[in-house]
């Protein structure tokens, strides 16, 4: 496979609603240590890069002798950043050729190395610009999305439709780097297709509330598989 796939794992040192959240463990891990394992483990990921401001996130970082890092300027270290332009400044000091881009949250801690190399297949299958996490959803957001002739789309109107609605999970977004450079987001309409993913494993965490919730699914999956 002439294909070359570059994670990053983007994990800042702010955090409002949860301080500190990507060094929050579940179990023995971190979210982002959690998020590197699951790149490691992916037989389609070429090289993985953890872009952050903090030193902890560093520590963690460390452990694992074949992953870079990007120190990430203030400016791209507040609330306020946009993801597409903290992976395009790591992209820059990197200086190598990917083909596409794999962007892994740490906040989605259900995902999984089989759900990313599935997702990677889908896009190599269909040849396609890009590719976005999600999962069906009932409840009628301003924003929310649903599936047109097999790609996302966003719809911007409040009122109910007979649409079957999706809500991106932020779990994996995968991207050509040179669109990614040019148009500066991972949402381009009629380019970018859905993977979906059970409403279970899609939590975004971003409350203590998430973090609790996470830490006995994965508690109770364990003992399942135990028995």
């Amino acid at each position: 496979m002439n294909k070359k796939f570059l994670a990053i794992i983007p994990a800042r040192k702010g955090s409002i609603r949860l301080p500190n959240k990507n060094n929050k463990k579940i179990g023995n891990f971190s979210l982002v240590e959690l998020a590197i394992k699951a790149a490691k483990k992916s037989k389609l990921i070429d090289e993985i890069i953890v872009s952050s401001d903090d030193q902890k996130v560093f520590k963690t970082a460390n452990k694992f002798s074949d992953i870079k890092i990007i120190k990430r300027p203030f400016k791209l270290s507040n609330s306020k950043a946009k993801m597409a332009d903290v992976c395009n400044h790591a992209l820059k000091k990197i200086n190598k050729k990917f083909e596409y881009l794999v962007l892994l949250q740490p906040t989605s801690p259900l995902r999984n190395h089989y759900h990313i190399d599935k997702a990677i297949k889908k896009i190599l299958k269909n040849s396609a610009e890009g590719l976005i996490s999600a999962s069906r959803t009932n409840i009628i957001y301003k924003n929310y999305y649903y599936i047109k002739n097999g790609f996302l789309c966003k719809n911007f109107n409040k009122k109910s439709s007979n649409t079957k609605k999706i809500q991106l999970n932020g779990a994996i977004y995968i991207i050509k780097t040179k669109l990614l450079t040019k148009r500066k987001s991972f949402f381009i309409r009629g380019k970018i297709l859905p993977f979906l993913m059970p409403k279970k494993l899609s939590l975004d965490i971003d409350y203590l509330t998430d973090l609790n919730k996470a830490r006995k699914i994965i508690k109770r999956d364990k003992s399942a598989s135990n028995r």
